[in-house]
């Protein structure tokens, strides 16, 4: 009887262990999101890896917060019944800056929501799997949006426009 009581003990130990266990692994595997100033130390601002960080900065995805504070954005909120001030409101945000609609959690403290769109709105997956190059699914959740008219948006010539490849002699090194 001693045993069976001991067993059923352990066990429910055993099942409180690992079920702190496992909700501690999720937040602690929870991305965080850390600007562009990570990204531009010390690699892609490089010649070598073809100046990512120039291609970002002269960019209007580097710019995207900026404008939220022009007459033309104000315009764009009053249309859209938006009440706050655009550099404030999660309807703007969330396009216009990188996590825009997220609380303070998903951010490290490096993390600057005046960046912009920053490396990781579109490489965010790329830094877990060192893969992920966005398509244009990912682009269109931004691009073409319900909230203000926006030019049409042709993703194979956007994608030219911003394209920041590594160069190809650096490539064929590796």
């Amino acid at each position: 009887m001693k045993r069976i009581y001991l067993s059923a003990i352990v066990f429910i130990l055993l099942t409180f262990i690992f079920y702190i266990n496992s909700n501690f692994s999720q937040e602690k595997s929870k991305y965080q999101y850390v600007g562009v100033e990570k990204c531009v130390s010390p690699c892609h601002n490089s010649e070598k890896l073809g100046s990512q960080y120039n291609v970002w900065k002269s960019s209007r995805h580097s710019k995207a917060f900026t404008i939220l504070a022009s007459e033309k954005a104000n315009l764009y909120v009053k249309n859209a019944n938006v009440k706050e001030n655009p550099q404030e409101s999660t309807v703007c945000l969330k396009c216009h800056v990188t996590g825009g609609e997220l609380d303070s959690s998903y951010f490290t403290a490096t993390y600057k929501k005046e960046e912009g769109v920053t490396c990781e709105a579109c490489h965010r997956q790329k830094f877990i799997t060192k893969t992920f190059l966005p398509k244009e699914k990912d682009c269109l959740k931004c691009h073409n949006n319900s909230v203000h008219t926006v030019p049409e948006f042709k993703f194979k010539d956007k994608c030219a426009k911003i394209a920041h490849p590594i160069p190809k002699e650096k490539t064929q090194e590796k």
